[in-house]
């Protein structure tokens, strides 16, 4: 068999020779979350920047993204390149393994893009369902949310022999990319909150947008977090979601906890 790309990485110890430390940092407040700074060494980071922003100077951005003020596109299993690392298998056991979560194989991935002065988001926990197409594959092979096939919101069937399954989002991912060296100005930091329907400018904790840094959590009913709204620059970020069996969510939570989107919750 030929030799997968780097960007496929299997396992979480293929991931080693990619990474250009392993100090990532555990935070408690306002909910349990992980950063780190200088994720990948320079030369990943690098392919990793320039795909990016050639995804979005032939792009212009993707589509305008509903209840948002900003532009963006999932990821499917057509699209191809180094950016496909954040839904490698690798990638997945690694960030699953650092917050002792237990996953399914399903992995919603976007790139996004906020315009400068982009307008403050709202605090929301992330606890939602996702839907994807059941495909006949083994369970440890990431199946990625296809918008072509099941809407990942509401579990609609978009084509014929679509087949939805419902899952529930796990973990949030932040990997933050191709912006300008961030200064206070720029704003555009993602801010963590103990509850929803907080003023956004007055998070509890923030984290800045700096280039080849990481915030990563797992969604759980306080995982409150929002973006705070853009300066004079624009932000550029890969986002995704991983996800568990409801069931899991339920036992753990009680059957009220997972939440509907645009609830700000």
């Amino acid at each position: 068999m030929p030799a997968l790309p780097w960007w496929e990485p299997e396992t979480a110890g293929a991931m080693s020779p990619l990474l250009c430390h392993r100090r990532w940092w555990w935070h408690q407040r306002p909910f349990p979350h992980v950063r780190a700074v200088n994720v990948f060494t320079p030369a990943v980071y690098a392919e990793l920047e320039d795909a990016f922003l050639g995804w979005l100077s032939s792009s212009g951005g993707g589509a305008t993204l509903a209840a948002h003020d900003l532009r963006g596109t999932t990821v499917t299993s057509a699209f191809e390149g180094p950016l496909r690392l954040f839904a490698s298998r690798g990638w997945q056991a690694l960030l699953a393994r650092a917050l002792g979560v237990r996953v399914t194989q399903h992995v919603n991935l976007g790139l996004h893009h906020h315009e400068p002065g982009g307008l403050p988001g709202f605090a929301h926990n992330d606890l939602n369902p996702g839907w994807f197409p059941e495909v006949d594959a083994p369970s440890e092979r990431v199946v990625l949310a296809d918008p072509g096939v099941v809407d990942y919101t509401s579990g609609r069937p978009l084509s014929p022999e679509a087949r939805p399954v419902r899952v529930v989002r796990a973990v949030a991912v932040l990997f933050y990319l191709a912006n300008p060296a961030w200064e206070r100005t720029h704003r555009g930091e993602t801010g963590l909150y103990t509850r929803g329907g907080r003023d956004m400018s007055d998070p509890v904790a923030s984290a800045a947008p700096h280039n080849n840094s990481l915030l990563v959590f797992e969604c759980t009913p306080w995982s409150f977090h929002g973006f705070r709204g853009g300066g004079s620059v624009g932000r550029n970020s890969v986002v995704a979601w991983l996800h568990r069996p409801e069931a899991d969510v339920v036992n753990r939570w009680g059957p009220d906890a997972v939440m509907g989107y645009g609830t700000g919750a």
